[in-house]
């Protein structure tokens, strides 16, 4: 919430939903399951959450509109007008919103289910080939379904929720392979210090990239842009093509903050939540 209303903080239009609240609301849900239930309930709630939310998006129309996904006209978006008006991220919807947390939740599921399957005393090879296998599933059913049910992030589709956790699958038994099976482990050194900090990483490269938004710079011709879009323009367009010199703008940034990551992992500095 601290995220959402920096600098300014105005409370009549401060936006509720976020990335953070979403992970703390199926953090929560998942560990009570685990907590409470066995892994094949999980996976039969996981199908559940995919099936429902997937046909309900797909054939419920929000009441008074047409059947569709358009963003301001689906069940998910209507649900979030209703009950969070005025304190979403778009007019009238939110990527982060209420009903799409659900599938997020199964997204979730999928992480809790592949450390169960990670605990099983199976041979590591063995555990890797299992994750791709079901990653391969996943990312097929995903590919199949986005006729029907496009995958989009937005929404976090079921098709969304299977492509990508298919490829998480997948990916985890790549790195199963790489680092437990064949021993390869100093590549992994730049996740390692992500992943000690990342809502740190998070939190902070967020701070400083609204700050650049709202830092504003003069212009050559008497006009004024911010500290982004002055960055940007100065330094990394005039080396290549606008999409290019975005992603570089992009990858410097993801850079940055790596170095911060780096610096509090090589000092042993941890800092939970």
């Amino acid at each position: 919430m601290f995220l959402n209303g920096f600098p300014l903080f105005d409370l009549s239009t401060l936006r509720i939903p976020g990335v953070l609240q979403r992970i703390a609301l199926c953090y929560a849900g998942a560990a009570a399951l685990t907590l409470s239930t066995g892994v094949r309930a999980q996976a039969v709630l996981f199908s559940l959450i995919v099936v429902a939310y997937g046909s309900a998006m797909t054939w419920i129309p929000a009441p008074g509109s047409l059947v569709g996904l358009s963003p301001e006209s689906n069940l998910a978006a209507w649900m979030d007008e209703r009950l969070l008006h005025g304190h979403l991220l778009h007019d009238g919807w939110d990527p982060e919103g209420l009903l799409t947390t659900l599938p997020a939740l199964a997204t979730t599921l999928c992480g809790t289910l592949a450390g169960q399957w990670l605990r099983r005393s199976r041979p590591r090879h063995q555990q890797a080939l299992g994750l791709a296998l079901l990653g391969s599933v996943g990312v097929v059913l995903g590919l199949s379904l986005d006729p029907i049910c496009p995958i989009n992030k937005t929404l976090w589709s079921s098709s969304f929720v299977l492509f990508t956790g298919g490829a998480a699958l997948a990916g985890l038994a790549l790195c199963l392979w790489l680092i437990d099976v064949r021993g390869w482990q100093s590549w992994s050194t730049p996740f390692i210090a992500y992943g000690r900090n990342p809502i740190v990483a998070y939190v902070l490269s967020t701070l400083v990239a609204k700050q650049l938004l709202l830092w504003s710079l003069p212009q050559p011709d008497g006009t004024s842009t911010n500290a982004a879009n002055y960055i940007f323009q100065k330094f990394y367009l005039p080396l290549a093509q606008p999409v290019t010199a975005s992603f570089l703008y992009a990858a410097t940034y993801t850079l940055l903050w790596l170095g911060v990551a780096a610096a509090l992992y090589r000092r042993g500095v941890l800092i939970k939540v």
